[in-house]
C-alpha cells in the first residue's frame, strides 16, 4: 500500500489570488540591460503571481505546491489520474527495487538515459500496466527526484534521439479511460505519431508551451528563484520554466520536469475544454447538489 497521497500531500497555490498584488515597476523586479524592453505591466504581473508562488512554496517550507493559472478546468476524476501520474513519475526517475537489493553502490534505473542522459540515447517505452518496482519513495508520492511536474499546458514534445541532454524515457498508458478517444500525443516536428488514440504518455519534458498548471519540489522552487534572480530576464514565465526544464544555453541549471500528455488541466473557453471528459466546470452544479448519477462527458465515446 502507498504511504502518500498523491493528491492530499501539495499545497494549491492560485495564481489569480496572487494578481490583486501591487505589481513593481518591471525595471525593479528584474534587472535589465540597455538593450532590452520591459515587460508590459499586464505580463509583469503574471510574471509577478508565478514567482510570488513559488517564493510561498519556499518560505512555508512545504515539500510541493501546485500552482494554477485562472480559468482553468480538470476532470472530476483528478484524483485518480493524479495517482497514475505519481506511480509514472517513479517509474521514469525512481530506482529500480530489485536493484536495489542486489546492489547497495549504484542505483539502477528503468530508463538508462536517467539520470544522465549522456550514457544512452534510446528510447525506452514502458508500460504502465505492469510498470517495474522501484524503491518506495521517502518524501513524495512522485518519487525523490523531480523539480517540476508539468500538468497543464497548451503542447508539448517528447524527447527523442535528437534531444541528447534529455532523458528519453516514456510509460504508456493505453487505453486511458479518462482520455478522449480522438486525442493523440505528439512526440516532435520531425516523428509521426504512432500511438493509438485513447493513449496518455507520461515523459520528461520537451518544448512546453504554457505553465497553465504545475508543481514544483521544495528543491525546484529554490532552483527556480536562484535563476530567475540570476539573470536579465525579459521572456514571460513560462519560458524561463521551459528553459530550465529543457537546459538551456541560458542556464546552468537543468531542472528535472515530468509531464503527460494530453495534458491534465486545460483553459476554460466558450463553455468548454480541451482534453477534459469529466469537466468540473460543466458538472459544477450535479457536483454541488449531489447528483453523481450520470456526469456529463465532453467527448462521448
Amino acid at each position: 500500500m502507498d504511504m502518500f497521497d498523491p493528491l492530499t500531500e501539495v499545497d494549491v497555490f492560485g495564481e489569480a489570488s496572487r494578481r490583486t498584488e501591487t505589481v513593481p515597476a518591471a525595471e525593479d523586479v528584474s534587472p535589465l540591460s540597455q538593450d532590452q524592453k520591459p515587460r508590459s505591466e499586464q505580463s509583469e504581473g503574471s510574471w509577478r503571481a508565478h514567482i510570488n508562488a513559488v517564493r510561498n512554496t519556499v518560505e512555508q517550507g512545504v515539500f510541493s505546491a501546485i500552482i494554477l493559472e485562472d480559468n482553468l478546468d480538470w476532470d472530476i476524476r483528478l484524483r485518480e489520474q493524479m495517482h497514475t501520474f505519481a506511480l509514472s513519475t517513479r517509474t521514469l526517475t525512481q530506482p529500480l527495487a530489485l536493484a536495489a537489493l542486489t546492489d547497495n553502490t549504484k542505483p539502477t534505473y528503468a530508463d538508462a538515459s536517467f539520470p544522465d542522459p549522456s550514457l544512452s540515447d534510446k528510447v525506452t517505452e514502458m508500460p504502465f500496466v505492469g510498470h517495474p518496482a522501484t524503491i518506495q519513495p521517502s518524501n513524495s508520492a512522485y518519487g525523490d527526484d523531480w523539480d517540476v511536474l508539468w500538468l497543464g499546458h497548451c503542447g508539448m514534445q517528447m524527447p527523442t534521439q535528437r534531444t541528447p541532454n534529455l532523458a528519453k524515457g516514456r510509460v504508456v498508458f493505453t487505453p486511458d479511460p479518462f482520455v478522449a478517444g480522438h486525442d493523440t500525443v505528439s512526440i516532435d516536428s520531425k516523428e509521426s505519431n504512432n500511438y493509438p488514440n485513447q493513449t496518455r504518455v507520461f515523459h520528461h519534458t520537451y518544448a512546453p508551451e504554457c505553465s497553465l498548471a504545475y508543481a514544483v519540489s521544495q528543491r525546484g522552487a529554490r532552483r527556480i528563484l536562484y535563476e530567475a534572480s540570476q539573470r536579465n530576464a525579459t521572456e514571460e514565465f513560462d519560458g524561463l520554466l521551459r528553459d530550465l526544464c529543457d537546459g538551456g544555453s541560458d542556464s546552468a541549471t537543468k531542472l528535472i520536469c515530468v509531464t503527460t500528455q494530453p495534458s491534465l488541466f486545460s483553459r476554460w473557453q466558450d463553455g468548454r475544454s480541451d482534453h477534459v471528459r469529466w469537466s468540473v466546470r460543466m458538472n459544477m452544479e450535479k457536483y454541488v447538489r449531489g447528483d453523481e448519477r450520470e456526469w456529463i462527458d465532453q467527448y462521448p465515446e
